[in-house]
């Protein structure tokens, strides 16, 4: 049985072993189950005996990286190896058996990297952030570490306007075009959290957040826009050729208009303050 999700107009399909199936299929609510698909990106999970060897790798936090190629790499640890190749666009999870805890919880953060950097490779940014999305299409794009209260933002906007739908509110792929920035929400929530939709949606503001005792926006130069986006991608990248597709993106989102700084006090009337933004915002561009 495959399991899948559409991103920006990708399949993102996944081979999962009957074993893990179970305790996978919870976690990518409410996105569609597809069955074959092998003409998006593929994502296949194996079991194997064999230790993952680190000689020739570089350590990466917790983890270890070997490039193989410009286009081909794999991420690996005790318990797994995940093998990526951009140019097929698929990649692969070797699980050291016996799996100790939770092996759901391995393949469904293993498919989160895989997604991010088949994103990557295809012009996309990931970002750890929260969205969130008006019934008439305007978007809105929140940014920041954890803790920092892009779950709760997107909570009082959906309690205090039922017509808004929320996306993810952790990871979000940012794609810019000509003349607007789209964001493709992921399956990936918080604890607790729910996801609404899985289309794309134009966004109208990113909001980098910051905590303060009153509600108030703040401009952004481009090059602060692009050390925040820097500091919010949801990656590191292990190669030259990664680095490089993530700051070319960086800088062709820095020439946009669309961020700011908000800064806001973490209670309810922060709803409501959008809302005046929102409407600002359509007033100028009329």
């Amino acid at each position: 049985m495959t399991k899948g999700v559409s991103l920006c107009g990708t399949v993102f399909g996944i081979d999962i072993p009957p074993e893990y199936l179970t305790a996978l299929l919870p976690l990518f609510d409410p996105f569609n189950v597809v069955s074959g698909n092998r003409e998006g990106a593929m994502f296949t999970v194996a079991s194997t005996g064999r230790p993952f060897d680190p000689e020739g790798a570089s350590p990466r936090g917790d983890v270890f990286y070997r490039d193989n190629g410009p286009e081909r790499f794999s991420l690996f640890g005790p318990l797994f190896e995940l093998s990526v190749s951009l140019d097929t666009r698929s990649g692969t999870l070797h699980i050291r058996e016996p799996v100790a805890g939770n092996a759901g919880a391995l393949i469904f953060n293993a498919f989160k990297w895989f997604v991010t950097y088949i994103a990557l490779g295809e012009g996309g940014l990931p970002l750890h952030s929260s969205l969130i999305r008006r019934e008439d299409g305007c978007g809105l794009l929140f940014c920041g570490p954890s803790g920092r209260g892009k779950t709760t933002i997107r909570r009082f906007l959906s309690s205090a306007h039922p017509d808004w739908r929320c996306g993810s509110d952790e990871l979000n792929i940012v794609y810019p075009s000509a003349d607007a920035i789209t964001v493709s929400p992921t399956p990936f929530v918080s604890h607790g959290g729910a996801c609404g939709f899985s289309e794309a949606t134009a966004v109208h503001s990113i909001s980098f957040l910051k905590h303060d005792r009153y509600h108030h926006v703040e401009p952004l130069s481009s090059r602060e826009v692009y050390f925040q986006l820097l500091k919010n991608t949801y990656l590191i990248p292990g190669n030259n050729f990664l680095a490089e597709r993530m700051f070319d993106t960086i800088t062709c989102l820095s020439k946009y208009t669309f961020f700011i700084s908000l800064y806001f006090s973490n209670d309810a009337s922060i709803a409501a303050y959008l809302e005046r933004q929102r409407e600002q915002m359509y007033e100028v561009s009329a």
